[in-house]
């Protein structure tokens, strides 16, 4: 738009043109392009993380994500996917049918071979784990570490539930949880089969 001119001071002054011109490109300015890392663009391909997790669990997740020392970068958004995407159980007791802390899981990573361990964290006094089964040897289980990128993604699911699984090389590959064994009445009771999804 052209200035118009100020006849009280005698015509448009130069400092007017000046503030006029520089102004004028600004019409031209684009904002700058956001572009996101390639891992967190991997994270959002396995949304939605489709998972049931009782309160105690949920409660667990979200005190690992304030804990010290901190969790790997991509671990912590995992586990902020995670908790995003997944369903709050009503019924709180033991019998749901979905992977929780204490609980012996069976699984396989890439239709791999099916590998047995309780879901927890090994570093935590046995009595955090509740439901953990009592039979002779279940001592003798390897962990399968709650603060995994496997453990992440098993939590929640039930059996014959397939998940797509992270790495910490941000490639994506499939994890298929089996089986869970739960302790009931002070037994190891295999949970009941659900169809295959």
């Amino acid at each position: 738009m052209t200035p118009r001119k100020n006849h009280a001071l005698g015509g448009t002054s130069d400092a007017t043109v000046t503030h006029t011109t520089a102004r004028s490109p600004s019409h031209n300015i684009h904002p700058p392009t956001i572009s996101r890392p390639r891992t967190f663009k991997r994270l959002e391909s396995l949304r939605p993380m489709t998972s049931c997790l009782c309160a105690k669990d949920f409660t667990r997740l979200e005190k690992m994500r304030h804990e010290t020392p901190p969790l790997d970068v991509l671990l912590g958004r995992l586990l902020c996917t995670k908790l995003a995407d997944a369903r709050l159980l009503d019924d709180m007791d033991d019998g749901h049918l979905y992977a929780a802390v204490g609980d012996i899981i069976s699984y396989s990573l890439n239709n791999g071979p099916m590998q047995t361990a309780r879901l927890g964290i090994p570093t935590a006094p046995q009595s955090q784990f509740e439901g953990a089964p009592n039979e002779p040897g279940a001592k003798d289980l390897t962990y399968l570490d709650l603060r995994s990128f496997v453990g992440i993604t098993v939590i929640g699911l039930k059996p014959n539930q397939h998940a797509k699984l992270l790495s910490s090389d941000c490639t994506v590959g499939t994890l298929t949880l089996h089986d869970i064994n739960r302790r009931s009445g002070g037994d190891s009771t295999p949970m009941p089969k659900t169809p295959p999804l």
